[in-house]
């Protein structure tokens, strides 16, 4: 069966009113589906296996999930409301199945949801059996490809990840990052870093309503942030040893007390490495993070995944509870609202999922760019529809909105702002772009006319 069927995908009319309702509660209609990964893998050699060092992670979130699986309802239980850090969510996961592939047999790895809304594929790996890669040491990119399928095998549709990097071994910090944006870790980017002991399975740092702690089941993406020590601004580049940085789960906006990541080197005594200084923290390197207000105390993951504050450098030897592997991560979100028409006229599998990563205003237009635009796609500003044309598979545009019409969106007001989300409807399904229309509100005020 195609992938992307959409000659007779009918385009069932939405009116403003139901996109209204969903731009009030997103959470509410949608089907999301993110899959998380490492941006850098290492290649497995000859018995050697390298497993992915970040279990790639599959998240299903949303009611949407709920209202397809009613539409299907001879084939589902109705499952009760889970309450999980203060988040509720459906059991969304029963009678959905997910396959995810790298690309090579025999890489194909079923997931299980298991009545949760995640899954992980803990063994995957990448060969240099695998043709793409060979034995050279040149780096390549490949992508993850997510396949859902309802239990009578009926594919819900196909989601790819972003690109990850090929690797034959950790990267040298003599080589320049100039060369290789992906790999040095970028201030305000994403990371993963995770614990693995000589007792103790990898624990991965991960933020609940208590604070940071420690999971051997799910990793979670965290905000790395340089800090100048003088100022206490932020700071972009790339992050270097012996750099102050702070720590912050984007979810919950937990943020960790200022901590100095320094560099860690050794065999069987591992120790603080000061001649690092200076130099970039690469992929997969080890570190730890030394507190800033207490200086002789270190992260430490403990055996009960708590993640503690304690003095693990004695005798100039590290504990290994303190040090922890970084690698930078990703998180591809897709975010699609149902809506009643498009499910009753649905057809198996749903098209690709356009993603939007840049809008740009020019010329009295607004630009979206991206990837899997197609003929009869509209861009909606709010709860308005706007007339669209296409001009490749990866730039969709609209004239800016006259005032009239601008003022009669739906928009969110802040104190010094107005932001208008901005939408792509194909086929009665609104996938949510991720981008908005942000006006100055004096500027808004001067252009929305007067009673």
């Amino acid at each position: 069966m195609a992938f992307q069927n959409t000659q007779n995908f009918q385009n069932p009319q939405l009116s403003r009113v139901e996109m209204k309702n969903y731009l009030m509660d997103p959470l509410r209609h949608e089907c999301r589906v993110t899959i998380s990964h490492s941006n850098v893998v290492q290649k497995s050699y000859d018995r050697e296996r390298r497993f992915f060092a970040l279990p790639p992670t599959v998240t299903l979130q949303g009611d949407g999930w709920q209202n397809l699986r009613q539409w299907k309802a001879d084939l589902y239980l109705l499952t009760k409301p889970v309450v999980s850090n203060g988040i509720q969510w459906y059991q969304t996961t029963a009678g959905i199945r997910g396959v995810l592939r790298n690309g090579h047999q025999p890489g194909d790895k079923e997931l299980e949801f298991k009545e949760q809304n995640f899954a992980q594929a803990k063994d995957m790996s990448i060969t240099v059996e695998d043709p793409r890669f060979g034995k050279s040491s040149k780096t390549n990119f490949f992508e993850l490809t997510l396949d859902l399928y309802l239990t009578n095998d009926c594919h819900i549709g196909r989601f790819k990840s972003a690109p990850i990097k090929v690797i034959s071994k950790k990267p040298k910090q003599k080589q320049s990052h100039k060369n290789d944006c992906r790999s040095g870790i970028l201030s305000g980017s994403t990371v993963s870093l995770f614990c693995k002991t000589k007792a103790l399975p990898a624990r991965y740092m991960f933020a609940d309503a208590s604070g940071f702690v420690g999971s051997t089941e799910k990793w979670t993406s965290i905000e790395i942030q340089a800090i100048d020590e003088v100022s206490g601004e932020e700071v972009g580049g790339y992050i270097s040893f012996g750099q102050v940085v702070k720590l912050i789960d984007r979810k919950s906006g937990i943020c960790h007390p200022l901590v100095r990541i320094q560099k860690v080197e050794g065999k069987d005594k591992m120790k603080i490495d000061h001649s690092g200084d200076g130099k970039p923290v690469d992929q997969l390197f080890k570190c730890a993070f030394q507190l800033m207000e207490q200086g002789d105390k270190y992260l430490v993951a403990l055996s009960d995944n708590k993640i503690e504050h304690y003095d693990a450098y004695k005798d100039n030897q590290l504990s290994d509870a303190a040090i922890w592997t970084i690698a930078s991560c990703e998180d591809t979100e897709y975010r699609f609202y149902l809506t009643p028409q498009a499910i009753q006229s649905l057809t198996f599998p749903l098209p690709i999922a356009p993603t939007v990563s840049d809008l740009m205003i020019q010329n009295g237009k607004i630009y979206l760019e991206g990837k899997h635009f197609r003929e009869g796609m509209e861009i909606w500003l709010g709860d308005m529809p706007m007339m669209t044309e296409i001009e490749n598979n990866w730039r969709l545009f609209c004239a800016f909105p006259d005032c009239r019409y601008l003022s009669q969106m739906f928009m969110s007001i802040h104190p010094k702002s107005v932001e208008i989300q901005v939408s792509v409807v194909f086929g009665g399904i609104v996938y949510a772009t991720g981008q908005v229309l942000q006006l100055d509100l004096d500027t808004y005020r001067k252009l929305k006319p007067e009673n």
